[in-house]
């Protein structure tokens, strides 16, 4: 449970501490001084690296197999136009809640899926017994996160087992729902089907069950240096996905698939492992998982050369490659070949280049090129916002126009951020800062920001910087009586994060004198 340090921070900031006569401050701060925060400003503000790998079925595609809705104006206009025949129809309102949602607008998306849901158990204009009625009624009440989702789903295929619809979504209900091993058990049966015209989408979803299955083992910090001993197929049941594949040898969408998903173990084994102070990964792979990564580049390599699957889908899995075994400079080369050649008209929610151009930023982070960071990801912005916009985008363009001290431009991308999310936690918090900066102490719209950043914390990493943040702004503005309150909330934030215990005390013994 999280110990929120910040609201006791803040109503001592403007009492006379009892103990304050034996803490003072060392150093006092002009205005030009408190603009650099104590250096502290990355510490705080700290731009996340975020390394993702994805596999769906249109990894395994080529290019003209793929042909997803194009969520643009067009379709916007066919639908006003359905819409304006027949404002009832459940069908055309889903269809508006999927454009909504899939353009970024989660709000008007869960408005069209009530809708939605609402005229198809009243006037839907098929049999209410019907597979069909079912499997239509689970996936809106899906959207909307209802419990009974999986319930509808499961009546579709009582009337139906066959029915197209719920077959290829009740895995992901069931993975959603934490019951895996009936997830699995349901994609066994499709696999072992010999009437199954499209196995692949069985075996990724099973092999997908097993992953998820383990992942909260992987997460347990008290496991971490006993995950970091056992290889990627010792953490994940990896025996059962290779079963799952030798029942259609001859697949080759399988074949492909089998081998992303050692580029999934492989990724999510990057969370057992240690990072340096600026928070970059220590690739620590075992003897066992590096032969297979060196495996794994000659078989995408040679399915590049080939043309066995998508250009996109090739470079983007080399890319992850190279950075497993630091060949940063091989990774950013095929990372940027991934996003050049992925053509815009494929785009999904689930099958875009989003995460390569976060790769491409962490891999520029790394190397401390923050030009090239900083093009990247305006090139991602301005690619991608059309689509659907994204809220660590803008506060990471925030955060770059903070190190610049462009308080105002800073501000301009925060107040883009909530837009999208108004109780963003790094939005609030960044704001807050801005104001404090500008304003000063007793800032009421600062301490206003602040207050509400606090009620957004959503981890100890959060409750940490959130914490080191206002202790700074005490140190800053030098007001003794603030002195214990600072030392108290640093002591206490070594419990938050005990890794930080040698910043904490660096920070003590810099700015808090502790007299006798």
């Amino acid at each position: 449970m999280l110990n929120k340090l910040l609201l006791t921070i803040f109503i001592l900031i403007f009492n006379q501490n009892l103990f304050s006569q034996t803490y003072t401050f060392k150093k006092k701060f002009n205005s030009d001084d408190r603009i650099e925060f104590l250096g502290l400003t990355k510490e705080i503000f700290e731009i996340n690296k975020n390394i993702s790998y994805n596999v769906g079925n249109y990894d395994t595609a080529q290019f003209e197999q793929i042909k997803p809705v194009q969520y643009n104006d067009d379709y916007l206009k066919k639908i006003q136009t359905e819409l304006a025949k027949d404002s009832l129809n459940a069908i055309t309102l889903s269809n508006f809640a999927n454009y909504y949602s899939n353009t970024g607008n989660g709000s008007l998306a869960k408005i069209y899926f009530t809708k939605s849901l609402k005229n198809w158990s009243l006037k839907a204009k098929t049999k209410k017994d019907s597979a069909f009625y079912y499997s239509f009624k689970g996936i809106l009440e899906m959207n909307l996160e209802k419990e009974n989702a999986i319930e509808d789903i499961e009546k579709a295929l009582e009337i139906n087992p066959k029915d197209s619809i719920a077959l290829n979504f009740y895995p992901i209900f069931l993975i959603q729902k934490k019951e895996f091993s009936k997830a699995k058990k349901v994609c066994s049966t499709a696999l072992e089907d010999p009437k199954n015209e499209n196995p692949e989408i069985a075996y990724l979803f099973f092999s997908l069950g097993v992953i998820f299955e383990n992942m909260e083992k992987v997460f347990d910090e008290s496991k971490k240096i006993e995950n970091r001993k056992k290889s990627y197929t010792e953490l994940f049941d990896y025996k059962s996905i290779e079963n799952a594949s030798a029942l259609h040898q001859k697949n080759q969408r399988i074949l492909y698939l089998k081998k992303m998903m050692d580029i999934l173990g492989l990724t999510v084994k990057m969370l057992t492992f240690e990072t340096t102070p600026d928070n970059n990964v220590i690739r620590d792979y075992d003897k066992f998982e590096i032969k297979k990564i060196n495996q794994l580049k000659l078989d995408f390599q040679e399915l590049l050369i080939k043309k066995k699957i998508n250009p996109y889908s090739a470079n983007k899995s080399l890319a992850m490659l190279y950075f497993f075994t630091n060949e940063n400079e091989k990774a950013i080369e095929h990372a940027k070949k991934a996003i050049t050649i992925f053509p815009d008209s494929k785009r999904t929610s689930y099958f875009n280049s989003d995460e390569v151009y976060e790769l491409l930023q962490t891999l520029y982070l790394t190397k401390k090129d923050d030009i090239n960071f900083e093009k990247t990801l305006k090139e991602k912005i301005e690619k991608t916002s059309k689509h659907q916009k994204s809220i660590n985008d803008y506060t990471n363009m925030a955060y770059l126009y903070l190190y610049k001290n462009d308080f105002e431009e800073a501000e301009n991308w925060c107040n883009k951020a909530r837009e999208i999310d108004p109780d963003n936690f790094k939005a609030l918090s960044l704001l807050a800062h801005l104001k404090l900066m500008k304003n000063g102490l007793e800032s009421g719209i600062g301490q206003f920001y602040l207050g509400q950043s606090s009620k957004q914390i959503k981890d100890e990493s959060d409750n940490f910087n959130l914490s080191i943040q206002a202790a700074t702004y005490m140190i800053l503005y030098g007001n003794n009586a603030n002195a214990k309150s600072a030392y108290d909330n640093i002591e206490a934030c070594k419990k938050l994060v005990p890794k930080k215990t040698g910043f904490c005390d660096e920070l003590i013994n810099s700015y808090i004198q502790i007299n006798p």
